[in-house]
């Protein structure tokens, strides 16, 4: 008898335990935490949320709402619907960390809007190595720091996303990582991509970086194709390599500037409206 009861007991503990760690949660303006986070009952915030999703799991948006600020320790997919939203003041929106970083764990943050009300550190932080992070369709806007901030090496994709307003830099890689920027438009930023590491961007627009649009530090390789650096203080930047591909650079202080680096072009770019045209680049062929 006493085997049966405990049999029974520890059955229905899995069972709580498995309902509590759902491959798919959600969350609603109108939900609440201490809810199981399912469609019918969904929790109030992300962070409430996370505890409750399995890893490799998914936490969708139900409706508009502010979800919170959140610290990722797990892989983990955020969508946000379109309607969701991060609003954060002094702290980073979502912070990534890997605990075993040599295995690699993926994020993936969509169809979310994180605002910094000018306080907020950076929208989307990596704070430890070992990361993998796709961001698509994400609106960052109004922080202190940078609307993407990888500290640490990170294997990223950033796609048809949208970073308003980083002091800093829009989006910032570090030494050693590398990455993909596809249709993504920063405006308004000191600078607007500062990559370290191998970095290909396309079909992106920088304007208004009071600094620098595109700039490649240390021994990183860029990579710029089909791309415009408008209205900022230097077009492109180079301390590493600069491989250019049918690019606009335009009406900015200084269209092109190298300091130890080399910018290659492949002869089908245009500057134009530059006060000056800077530094002269390199043919592709001569690589």
């Amino acid at each position: 008898m006493r085997k049966i009861l405990f049999f029974t007991v520890l059955v229905l503990g899995l069972s709580v335990f498995s309902f509590g760690q759902a491959s798919r949660t959600w969350i609603s303006g109108v939900g609440d935490d201490a809810n199981p986070c399912s469609r019918t009952a969904p929790c109030k915030t992300f962070a409430g949320a996370i505890s409750k999703t399995a890893p490799s799991g998914e936490i969708d948006a139900l409706d508009p709402g502010g979800f919170g600020a959140l610290t990722i320790t797990k892989p983990i997919t955020l969508d946000g619907n379109n309607w969701g939203s991060v609003l954060v003041s002094g702290t980073n929106g979502i912070a990534i960390s890997n605990p075993t970083p040599t295995t690699p764990m993926e994020v993936i943050i969509r169809n979310l809007s994180i605002n910094g009300l000018n306080t907020g550190i950076s929208g989307i932080s990596i704070v430890s190595a070992g990361v993998v992070l796709k961001v698509e369709h994400v609106q960052v806007f109004d922080f202190t720091v940078a609307g993407i901030d990888m500290q640490y090496p990170t294997k990223f994709s950033v796609v048809n996303t949208e970073i308003i307003g980083a002091v800093v830099a829009g989006i910032r890689s570090a030494s050693s990582g590398a990455g993909n920027i596809v249709g993504t438009h920063i405006s308004n930023s000191t600078n607007g991509v500062y990559a370290l590491g191998k970095v290909t961007i396309s079909n992106s627009t920088v304007t208004g970086a009071s600094n620098r649009a595109f700039a490649s530090e240390g021994g990183a390789s860029l990579t710029l194709q089909n791309s415009t650096a408008s209205d900022s203080g230097v077009g492109v930047f180079a301390t590493g390599n600069v491989y250019m591909s049918n690019c606009e650079i335009s009406n900015n202080t200084t269209a092109i500037s190298i300091s130890g680096g080399v910018v290659y072009s492949y002869g089908n770019n245009q500057l134009s409206g530059n006060v000056g045209n800077g530094n002269a680049v390199t043919p592709a062929n001569q690589t």
